[in-house]
């Protein structure tokens, strides 16, 4: 409609004065006509949240009693998460690239479902320093792996001096406090609504595994490889950062992100030598080394959710789970701005174009108040509480009565 009434303005440019002439038309007038109706039909499709493509078939079968979002952990984060194991079975190790493939595909789970998810271009975009300065930080451990921020003079930026790049880098002392062991942090400055919410930096939580391993040691092993003692048939000796390891006989698995021969990046200055930065994007195309395109980063979390549920879920998909899990849990109006915050975009967006809540699921917690508070309270009266000045009226006048009438009247409250 919006082409036929374009062609229809430009067909009669030459017979109007102003722009207001148009309406009188008559096949303008028409087309405007079936304008308003699909206007209409759109805003109607909008506030029932339906859809062309059917949204079941991207849409996890949430296990009964689990919310979506525990479900999506539950059939697709954890399994992720074990198939980075670097055997096969007790004697076959895998292929460093395919185990350096698995990682980078529970990381981008990870990072979509550990955490309020936020726009793909986000993740796509990511940047990692691929060089430190000479000097060691003083708040860096002498064995700690430092990975830093580049200065902003090395960073990209906009017309007006603003940064325009997004990093991920280990830090030891964040905003006065400390981490000991480190903390990976993001780095967000480029991103949809920047201009309303402004630059953010997320700390990504070390959540720890029943195995006994981490998040970090994961995005570790897909960063710098992953080395493990008494494996292989030609063993090397261990002569690199990690102390506990030094000495011991083993192999590298998998050189992690290297396996993709990437096609990383550098800046050079002419004014000193101390502001070479080398830098490349923290996920890239296996093979090809590239960073990845909006539709490739999408198969690549839609075909491992197929894989494993037969759902198709997207990148944006699991804004939606993060929506309606918040609605699922019952979070406070705090939460619920905090959440929307932490995924980009306002309470309004979050609850009037993400959440997904099916019909019973938004009747239940007003089912579950009538139960609760009217009917169990005409049901079971709860007794008025007595007074302290009560208590001792009815005291006072029980030690007043005869001995037996006092007996008896202990034997019946006893009773």
């Amino acid at each position: 409609m919006n082409t036929l009434s374009a062609l229809a303005k430009f067909q009669y440019y030459e017979e109007v004065v102003n722009i207001n002439d148009y309406a009188n038309i008559p096949v303008i007038k028409v087309v405007n006509k079936y304008s308003h109706l699909v206007r209409k039909e759109i805003k109607e499709w909008e506030r029932q949240k339906r859809y062309v493509v059917n949204p079941e078939k991207k849409w996890p079968e949430v296990i009964e009693g689990k919310t979506v979002l525990t479900t999506v952990r539950h059939q697709i984060l954890e399994p992720l998460r074990l198939e980075c194991r670097f055997k096969y079975d007790n004697w076959h190790i895998r292929e460093s690239l395919t185990i350096a493939m698995s990682l980078q595909r529970y990381l981008v789970w990870s990072f979509l479902a550990d955490m309020p998810a936020r726009r793909q271009q986000e993740y796509r975009s990511t940047r990692i320093a691929l060089c430190c300065p000479i000097e060691r930080p003083t708040d860096v451990p002498f064995d700690g792996l430092y990975h830093p921020l580049p200065p902003a003079e090395v960073r990209s930026k906009r017309y007006d001096g603003s940064l325009e790049d997004n990093y991920l880098y280990k830090t030891y002392t964040y905003k006065n406090s400390n981490y000991p062991d480190g903390a990976w942090v993001l780095d967000i400055q480029d991103y949809k609504t920047l201009k309303t919410y402004g630059p953010q930096q997320i700390v990504i939580a070390n959540r720890r595994f029943a195995d006994g391993s981490c998040l970090y040691d994961h995005i570790e092993r897909y960063l710098y490889g992953w080395w493990m003692p008494g494996v292989g048939t030609h063993q090397l000796l261990y002569d690199w950062w990690s102390t506990h390891l030094k000495g011991q006989r083993g192999q590298w698995v998998t050189g992690g992100r290297a396996s993709f021969n990437c096609g990383d990046a550098c800046y050079i200055s002419n004014r000193t030598q101390s502001d070479f930065w080398s830098w490349g994007y923290f996920f890239v195309k296996p093979i090809v080394g590239l960073p990845y395109s909006s539709s490739n980063f999408k198969d690549l979390v839609t075909v491992a959710a197929h894989r494993l549920t037969g759902k198709r879920l997207t990148p944006h998909t699991l804004r939606y789970i993060w929506a309606t899990w918040a609605y699922q849990v019952g979070l406070t109006d705090q939460q619920r701005e905090s959440l929307a915050y932490a995924m980009g975009h306002d309470v309004k967006t979050l609850l009037e174009m993400y959440e997904q809540c099916t019909p019973d699921e938004k009747r239940r917690p007003i089912e579950e108040a009538i139960d609760e508070l009217l009917f169990n309270t005409l049901e079971k009266p709860k007794p008025k509480p007595s007074s302290t000045t009560d208590l001792e009226k009815l005291a006072s006048e029980l030690l007043q009565l005869p001995e037996a009438d006092f007996q008896q009247m202990v034997l019946l409250l006893n009773q």
